[in-house]
């Protein structure tokens, strides 16, 4: 049975935050925590609930969350010790954000920050069989190492390694380039100790497990003078066998390295900015368009296998020193390390775009994707790694919100705008709960004789205190959200009972239709077709009188499923239209494939056909396939008289513009359609 999505603003806040975050009580039980805490914490978010967020840290440090929640050590703390189930042990920020909400219970907004240093767990390791220690000096670049460590690994003194490089490169290859980056960590202080399970060769050629940890010693400037190393052998360990990506820096269904991963490295090319004058780098955050379509509609086994295709590909795109890393559900990190300009970092977002513009073929399903790119750039005012990737998701969200395939800027003003969405959500759900939305009718008009053919159902919100909110602001969200999915059933059951009644009350107009503009994600709906059932059985409305308004890109991202529903679809005698033809793939081999009925010319080819005779030629041709494969063609937008003129000439059917209606409430729709003689 699914899972009933909560109705609760603040719950739906939490889940759409781009880092991780839970919803405590005041003594910390957790409420709810969403996906990104899931991550970076090793648990599925609902195993998270009702464990006391003290459980999840070492026992000493109890009283330091407890002063959190008191509130008597401010807002946030920092270095909190996190432990995984696996045994690692993860240093965190964690910051409550803000005062709760009045009403709400004292609940507490709880968000979590991973700092780049971590560590292991030393409790859930195997006592060490033996130790040794090593050191550097950093001054005479030489490496010196006891008599302990050169038994443990079977070398003879003098064949030990002399220099740091030489003790590096006895490192097991898959090991070496996160040791490397902790160790940078170490050396510029952004991290105050090392410890880190790693492969060694030994002189037989096997690799050994080992505990290394190490510690820095600075001089009297507070530069590092020297690394003090010790190391224990661990013996066989099992499910390490990826060495130090599988102690939570690779991701299992990708491959690519994990958030933790990415936050290190960005880390240290902050370090690196603030060493090097002039050094300039970028994080970007990409998120895959109507992700959600797939994976609810064609299921998570089909959504996986695109995410691994996607991550092929952006694999592909990187340069040796980039690391693209997989953040979290369908969202991807990239590192820009060591660019030039903002101009390399949107020129790799564009070649992103490329990547994914072939289709991917997954159990029969062409599917076609894109994704929406956030990029931060470089700069001394953060002070965070988290920051920046929160920041260059607040970006990609507003490339979203852009259209698909675009690619955003982060800039200050985005923060306003990222809080104006989540209460807009909240509104929203609230409107979709109580039916707070009504529909407006815009007629669709014979262009021969003037007379009343159908209409199209268009949704209006009107907020109570922001007034009329355009679809273009409330649809986007509503699909981002899944929302559409319960506003798209409202919108069909009322237009089909509102059509049933006028024919009812006015039956010289029986063969009149309406049409419902049907999202990508609600086809993807297995129950759509018993939603479509229901409505018409409820209403009476005979299935002929019922159009559905598809998109070519809805179609062609999910060919075969689309294919099969439309089939069921036309089983009802429901027809189906082709909406904003034109603007997508126009292809008249697609066309014959499909049951469709009707294809609409999309309005910026009407809007320009007087004046461009390309766009005149392109509603030309879209006239002569419908009328080769008998479709009926109905023309959008139409506003002038000379518009309709062409489109007459042109031998078009029907039109749908303000030149004839512009959209009406029902009322206003009576007046058309009562007998001329009591008008």
């Amino acid at each position: 049975m699914p899972r009933r999505k909560s109705s609760d603003p603040v719950e739906k806040a939490l889940q759409v935050l781009p880092w991780p975050a839970l919803i405590l009580r005041p003594e910390g039980t957790i409420l709810s925590a969403n996906r990104a805490a899931g991550v970076l914490l090793d648990r599925a978010p609902a195993k998270l609930r009702m464990k006391n967020i003290k459980e999840l840290a070492w026992p000493d440090e109890g009283p330091k969350l407890n002063r959190l929640l008191a509130g008597e050590d401010g807002p946030s703390i920092e270095g909190v010790r996190m432990l995984t189930p696996g045994g690692r042990d993860i240093r965190v920020r964690i910051g409550l954000a803000g005062p709760p909400p009045e009403g709400d219970g004292g609940r507490l907004l709880a968000v979590i920050s991973p700092l780049p240093s971590g560590g292991v767990s030393r409790d859930s390791r195997p006592a060490p069989a033996s130790e040794a220690r090593w050191d550097w000096d950093r001054a005479e670049g030489r490496v010196t190492c006891s008599p302990e460590w050169c038994s443990l690994l079977g070398y003879e003194e003098d064949e030990a390694p002399k220099t740091l490089r030489a003790w590096v490169d006895l490192l097991h290859a898959d090991d070496q380039p996160v040791f490397q980056y902790k160790l940078e960590a170490l050396l510029s202080g952004e991290a105050p100790d090392l410890e880190h399970e790693l492969r060694m060769r030994h002189a037989d050629g096997e690799y050994r497990w080992l505990l290394t940890q190490v510690e820095v010693v600075r001089d009297s400037a507070g530069k590092a003078a020297r690394l003090s190393g010790r190391q224990r052998e661990l013996g066989e360990e099992p499910g390490l066998e990826e060495g130090a990506f599988a102690e939570g820096f690779r991701d299992p269904l990708t491959g690519l390295p994990t958030r933790a991963l990415l936050l290190d490295r960005l880390g240290l090319a902050m370090a690196r900015a603030r060493r090097r004058t002039g050094h300039l780098f970028a994080i970007l955050s990409l998120g895959l368009d109507r992700f959600r379509l797939i994976n609810e509609g064609l299921g998570y086994a089909v959504g996986d296998r695109l995410l691994q295709e996607v991550a092929r590909r952006l694999e592909g795109c990187r340069r040796g020193s980039d690391t693209v890393a997989r953040t979290g559900g369908d969202e991807i990190g990239i590192l820009l390390d060591d660019i030039r300009s903002v101009g390399d970092a949107t020129a790799f977002a564009e070649r992103l775009h490329q990547a994914l513009k072939a289709p991917v073929v997954v159990e029969g399903h062409d599917l076609f994707t894109s994704g929406s790119v956030g990029i931060v750039l470089s700069s001394p005012s953060y002070n965070s790694a988290e920051d920046m990737l929160r920041d260059a998701d607040i970006a990609m969200h507003r490339a979203k919100g852009m259209g698909r395939g675009r690619y955003a800027l982060f800039d200050a003003t985005m923060y306003i705008r990222t809080v104006e969405i989540l209460e807009l959500e909240t509104e929203l759900r609230r409107a979709v709960e109580q039916s707070g939305f009504h529909l407006h009718y815009q007629p669709i008009v014979s262009l021969l004789t003037g007379r009343l053919a159908g209409f199209e159902a268009l949704i209006r919100w009107t907020h109570p205190t922001r007034g009329l909110v355009k679809p273009s602001e409330f649809v986007p969200l509503a699909e981002e959200t899944g929302l559409v999915v319960p506003m798209g059933r409202w919108v069909l059951e009322s237009a089909c009972k509102q059509l049933k009644s006028w024919l009812v009350r006015f039956p010289q107009n029986r063969s009149l239709w309406v049409s419902v503009n049907v999202s990508g994600i609600q086809l993807l709906q297995p129950e759509l077709i018993m939603q479509i059932d229901l409505a018409l059985r409820e209403s009476g409305l005979a299935g002929r009188n019922l159009k559905l308004e598809l998109t070519e890109s809805v179609i062609m991202e999910n060919a075969q499923y689309a294919y099969d529903m439309m089939v069921q679809l036309r089983a009802q005698d429901i027809r189906l239209c082709i909406d904003d033809f034109g603007t997508g793939y126009s292809s008249m081999s697609y066309l014959r494939r499909y049951p469709v009925d009707a294809l609409k010319i999309d309005q910026s080819f009407v809007s320009r056909m007087e004046e461009d005779e390309e766009s005149r030629e392109i509603v030309r041709s879209v006239l002569q396939m419908g009328k080769s494969l008998k479709m009926e063609v109905i023309a959008e937008g139409v506003e002038t008289v000379g518009q309709r003129d062409v489109l007459k000439r042109l031998g078009c059917e029907l039109g749908q513009g303000f030149f004839f209606h512009r959209p009406m409430e029902a009322k206003a729709v009576e007046s058309l359609l009562a007998p001329k003689r009591s008008r």
